[in-house]
């Protein structure tokens, strides 16, 4: 039977929001999945994977989704100006007009976004939760371990100075695990993929063979992840109690236990990490 329906062209309207439905559910997807997932230092540490993609990878689907919606999204309204406007007019005056709807949805947008940065229950419970899930995966990952963040980065150069320990014996110790050829800009990373195993895998190896080095109490923090060190961890690298650690900072009106963060108790303190681990060496901050 002859159709007279003509065949229709290429919609730009019916493209561009079936891009938008697509991105949006694809950014809140990666958002949530970020959301749950450990911090880059334990991901990286780890080797983190989920549906196959790193942290890293996930990051990356989120920012370019994000562009790619942005871009579609401003497409979107030039395409539907006229319908949007008329959104605007009153139906009887067919003049511009704030309709109850857009400005609901205006001021609920503005006071979400405002209570959010002014950490306000609910919001900041929803943040607070997520940072309880990515301190679980690093209690379930690392198990105790002080592996630094940035480590599958480090050449044994770096990692020789961040762990104070002599580079001829970090390099024996790679040799006696199993990695022939060190070169100077080989990193941890590198000598951890020959292995077939983690960084933090290989970390613990390196540093069960090697004999901690002695407190010295003028160290100075690592070039990075001075937050995520615990009281414990500075006073081990400074030669000191754990006791005596605490109490330096007790005197300071800071309370603290061998496990807290020093971002914790800087954030807590209105200090930076810096400045805690300065204050636990008995340095003047001020």
């Amino acid at each position: 039977m002859a159709t007279n329906q003509k065949s229709r062209g290429f919609s730009w309207r019916a493209f561009t929001s079936v891009l938008l439905f697509w991105s949006g559910l694809v950014m809140a997807v990666s958002g949530i999945i970020l959301y749950i997932a450990p911090t880059g230092r334990v991901a990286r540490a780890a080797i983190w994977v989920f549906w196959g993609l790193d942290k890293d990878g996930w990051g990356a689907v989120h920012t370019i989704l994000s562009f790619v919606f942005t871009i579609f999204a401003v497409l979107h309204i030039v395409l539907n100006w006229k319908p949007l406007i008329s959104y605007l007019k009153d139906r009887i005056t067919r003049v511009v007009k704030m309709r109850w709807e857009w400005v609901s949805a205006t001021v609920i947008s503005i006071l979400v976004s405002a209570l959010t940065i002014l950490a306000v229950p609910p919001f900041q419970s929803v943040m607070d939760l997520g940072e309880q899930i990515k301190e679980g995966w690093e209690n379930r990952l690392l198990q105790g371990s002080d592996i630094l963040p940035h480590t599958e980065d480090f050449t044994l150069a770096d990692f020789a100075r961040n762990y104070r320990l002599p580079a001829d014996e970090v390099r024996r110790t790679l040799r006696e695990i199993g990695i022939a050829e060190i070169g100077e800009k080989d990193t941890f990373g590198d000598w951890a993929a020959a292995l077939s195993i983690t960084p933090l895998n290989l970390y613990n190896q390196v540093m069960k063979r090697i004999s901690p080095p002695a407190g010295d109490a003028d160290a100075e923090p690592p070039a990075s992840g001075t937050g995520r060190m615990s009281v414990e961890g500075v006073a081990k690298r400074l030669g000191i109690t754990v006791a005596e650690a605490v109490l330096r900072l007790k005197v300071r009106g800071i309370e603290a236990a061998g496990d807290s963060k020093l971002k914790d108790l800087g954030e807590a303190a209105d200090k930076t990490p810096l400045e805690i681990y300065r204050l636990i060496q008995n340095k003047n901050t001020d």
